[in-house]
């Protein structure tokens, strides 16, 4: 063959390879655009031209998976638009076809979609299995939790109780603590199946608790802790329902039950780990001191003794108390216990301490201990002031004279 009809030759070759390949790319260019505009058009609810246009890049490149799967998304959307089951059977089978040129969770997410809207749980759960957790803000598992849902109800409408059972694990299971206040009745539901579940136990409480239902809660708490969990964490929330039920009660005048639960708090935790013992400790001395049981409040208020954070609490709140029943004896001698525990604040305890010395007929120690005001430089006058007060109380005007001239240089 001649040299120059060989190099023509070659010449028609590269040429026709170099238009195959330019309209091989410009297909793959146009295919690309027509994908952009019908995600577009997706984002924008438009699904009949999504359709179009995800339709149109498959008649470019029939062998693109993405493009398939969209398609699917879209006969979806055009099946939830239209409540067409035709357009459910078209989204099956182009997303169905698509996952196999083509790996991508959210494609399997969708095709989950479409076989849930079709009626077939099983695929949908294993298309939604396949991308859980691969899907952005949890969607997969909000889904796979209501399909497994929807799964276990259908069998327990087929009296199929323990498979049922199985599925409605796996819902616990996949919630694990991230429940809300709808959750509840569905919770009480599974709790009359799976009575001895720790988790629906538990969900059940922490719901009970973030709705005030302090009694429900404490069933479900005392029930866990019946079956052998009592943990930090459960110990916590237990003590947590027994004071809150317990404040409720003694609001409500109910002094006997909300002593019970208060009690409780004491006996399971005599060193306040959980926060709620001193305050337990003084609310009952309340109720017991409403209840005209002067013994037993000041039996729970020397408790406070036993901290130490509250050191001299008690000897204070039980010389309160005994003020408060007009007994300055007694006052005066728990008061007196209280003073090595004075807070450098307190200095208004001078001044009560005074008051019942003069009722209990000690003049010079009431005198001696409302001198002590002197020694603060915010009360500087005051000790001064009251002692004259009081020596005018007792019709003794000369010592009153003297201390109210030594009050005059602090006078306001």
């Amino acid at each position: 063959m001649p040299k120059n009809i060989r190099v023509k030759i070659i010449q028609v070759i590269i040429i026709s390879v170099t238009i195959i390949a330019i309209n091989s790319v410009s297909s793959t260019i146009r295919s690309d655009i027509y994908k952009k505009e019908g995600k577009e058009s997706l984002r924008k609810n438009f699904p009949y031209l999504a359709v179009d246009k995800f339709s149109k890049a498959l008649k470019l490149n029939s062998s693109d998976g993405e493009a398939r799967g969209y398609l699917g998304i879209a006969y979806t959307s055009l099946a939830e638009r239209n409540r067409d089951r035709e357009f459910l059977k078209k989204a099956v089978y182009e997303i169905k076809n698509a996952t196999k040129t083509y790996d991508d969770p959210f494609i399997n997410h969708n095709l989950a979609i479409a076989y849930e809207s079709s009626g077939d749980i099983d695929s949908a759960i294993q298309e939604t299995v396949k991308s859980y957790n691969q899907i952005p803000s949890g969607q997969t598992k909000d889904k796979l939790i209501t399909l497994y849902r929807i799964k276990g109800d259908t069998l327990l409408a087929q009296n199929k109780k323990d498979e049922a059972i199985n599925f409605y694990k796996k819902v616990v299971e996949l919630k694990w603590t991230n429940v809300t206040k709808e959750d509840i009745q569905g919770y009480e539901f599974l709790k009359n199946l799976m009575p001895d579940k720790f988790m629906i136990r538990y969900c059940l409480a922490k719901l009970y608790m973030e709705q005030n239902l302090w009694d429900k809660a404490i069933v479900e708490l005392e029930y866990i802790k019946k079956i052998g969990i009592f943990n930090e964490d459960i110990i916590g929330r237990l003590l947590s329902a027994y004071y809150n039920i317990g404040i409720k009660y003694m609001n409500e005048k109910k002094f006997k039950e909300a002593e019970g639960y208060l009690t409780y708090i004491l006996n399971l935790d005599n060193m306040n780990r959980f926060g709620h013992t001193i305050n337990s400790i003084y609310n009952l001395s309340s109720i017991y001191e409403q209840s005209s049981n002067i013994d037993k409040a000041l039996g729970v208020l020397l408790k406070l003794e036993d901290f130490d954070t509250q050191k001299g609490q008690g000897y204070l709140q039980i010389g309160h108390l005994f003020n408060r029943k007009s007994n300055p004896q007694k006052a005066i001698e728990y008061f007196e216990k209280y003073l090595p525990y004075r807070h450098i604040s307190d200095v208004n305890i001078f001044s009560t301490l005074g008051s019942l010395y003069e009722q209990a007929g000690n003049i010079d120690k009431a005198v001696e201990t409302l001198l002590k005001l002197e020694d603060f430089d915010t009360q500087k006058g005051q000790g001064y002031l009251q002692i004259g007060h009081l020596f005018n109380r007792k019709s003794n005007p000369q010592k009153a004279i003297e201390y109210f001239e030594k009050y005059l240089p602090y006078r306001h």
